[in-house]
């Protein structure tokens, strides 16, 4: 992320922007990278963890109402110990309240949302902010169920009228010398072996297949 951030030109506009933070570990980092870029960094969360789970939601069997929760006091402390908070603005609550207020020209969002109603509000409402070249960098990268929603013809032709983007790394996650890479691992038994990556997209990227040989 901080690679494309700084491949850049200055005169670009855009802000950064994270979805879901937890305790404010990747804020802290997008942060530096933001102050050293002269760019503001948004940070959209609850602060109350997960929202209530949708019974249609193939994610939710995974959480609970509440996990991943990390306080507004407790973020914006750990991103002033280890990051540059004179760069970051935070807007606290549920995404489907906040983000369709979003009016800011976005460079690159960053989503750790983990449920697949959080990513579908999250799509809808940021792409349209996206620049030209914006990028939409992902957390949930083995999850090729939920990453589909990047190669879906009838999401992206419904709210956007045009074809998916796709996403690079999606279901192997991009090979950060973290760990095996592949989908999710089934050995339990290695300290080294935990499916935690990224991926990533750019709103000018098509992955719409298109031969269809007689």
């Amino acid at each position: 992320m901080a690679l494309k951030i700084f491949e850049t030109p200055p005169e670009t506009e855009g802000f950064i922007l994270e979805c879901g933070t937890f305790k404010g570990g990747c804020a802290a980092n997008l942060s530096l990278v933001a102050k050293m870029t002269n760019r503001k960094l948004l940070v959209y969360d609850s602060f109350e963890g997960l929202p209530e789970i949708i019974q249609t939601d193939r994610e939710g069997k995974n959480y609970n109402k509440g996990d991943f929760l990390g306080s507004l006091d407790e973020v914006q402390n750990n991103i002033s110990k280890y990051g540059k908070i004179d760069n970051v603005e935070f807007v606290k609550g549920w995404f489907e309240n906040t983000l369709p207020n979003l009016n800011n020209k976005i460079l690159l969002a960053f989503l750790d949302v983990d449920l697949e109603a959080s990513l579908d509000v999250c799509i809808k409402n940021i792409w349209p902010n996206l620049i030209e070249k914006g990028y939409v960098f992902m957390d949930e990268v083995v999850g090729t169920d939920y990453l589909a929603l990047f190669h879906s013809e009838r999401f992206w032709k419904d709210n956007f009228n045009r074809h998916p983007p796709g996403l690079i790394g999606a279901g192997t996650g991009l090979p950060l010398g973290e760990y095996y890479i592949g989908p999710h691992n089934e050995r339990h038994d290695h300290p080294l072996q935990h499916p935690n990556s990224g991926a990533w997209t750019r709103k000018d990227f098509s992955g719409f297949w298109n031969y269809y040989p007689e």
